[in-house]
């Protein structure tokens, strides 16, 4: 991760280093990650501000993923899968571990919904 000169996140594919992120917050990158990840809130607990510019080669790490599932003994869920290919590669790709912890977070609840919208 290199710090960014950019003022918003540009994500585009590289020949070269595959999927680069450029000006990025990592409270950003985590929301986007949960999304990837089934909804799992992912907290950037780092501490590190700013916007940064890093590579991803995500081929490596999701062929390594899939031998290991055809391998194993057990059925592995797709949720499995996902949190384990996004584990080794923030630790392999930038050096962050994901752990789980208890952490508070924010959330929408709503109460109820109509199909019609109410007059005004």
């Amino acid at each position: 991760m290199t710090p960014s000169k950019a003022d918003h996140a540009t994500p585009r594919q590289d020949a070269v280093r595959g999927m680069v992120i450029e000006g990025v917050t990592l409270a950003e990158f985590c929301e986007n990650m949960s999304h990837d990840a089934n909804s799992i809130p992912i907290v950037d607990l780092t501490g590190l501000t700013g916007r940064f510019d890093f590579g991803f080669n995500i081929q490596k790490y999701r062929d390594a993923l899939m031998a290991t599932a055809r391998s194993s003994s057990r059925q592995v869920t797709e949720a499995e899968l996902k949190l384990s290919f996004l584990q080794d590669l923030m630790l392999g790709e930038l050096g962050l571990k994901l752990e789980p912890k208890r952490a508070a977070v924010e959330f929408l609840v709503i109460d109820s919904a109509t199909q019609k919208p109410a007059e005004n």
